[in-house]
């Protein structure tokens, strides 16, 4: 198994002067929640623990990770 950051990169950290659009949606946990990734980088598979990741996450919609 890699290292999630090596594979991943690190996920966002929120900042309150920046504004997200209201569908954007921000889970915690970075790398460490996701559990997989689609090879053209479009499905992602997040852990349902994570902050936020059962949240408003669905089957549609922006998001970082």
């Amino acid at each position: 198994m890699t290292d999630p950051v090596s594979w991943y990169g690190y996920g966002p950290t929120p900042d309150p002067h920046v504004t997200y659009q209201p569908d954007v949606v921000l889970v915690g946990g970075g790398p460490n929640s996701i559990w997989s990734g689609s090879s053209d980088g479009l499905t992602w598979t997040l852990a349902g623990s994570a902050p936020g990741g059962s949240s408003r996450c669905g089957r549609s919609g922006p998001m970082w990770r």
